[in-house]
């Protein structure tokens, strides 16, 4: 998740992007769509380890 962390919050156009979808379940609740909701979380939160 640290990967996608950073890659997500170091960029502010796919940050706006990530936070857009809301609380909607992405890519069909895979594992990288599981991974992307964390983030997700981790983002609109600010609760996160970076």
């Amino acid at each position: 998740m640290a990967g996608n962390l950073a890659k997500f919050d170091q960029h502010p156009a796919l940050r706006a992007f990530l936070l857009a979808t809301g609380e909607r379940v992405l890519m069909e609740a895979n594992l990288l769509g599981f991974a992307l909701m964390q983030v997700r979380r981790c983002l609109d939160t600010d609760r996160c380890d970076r």
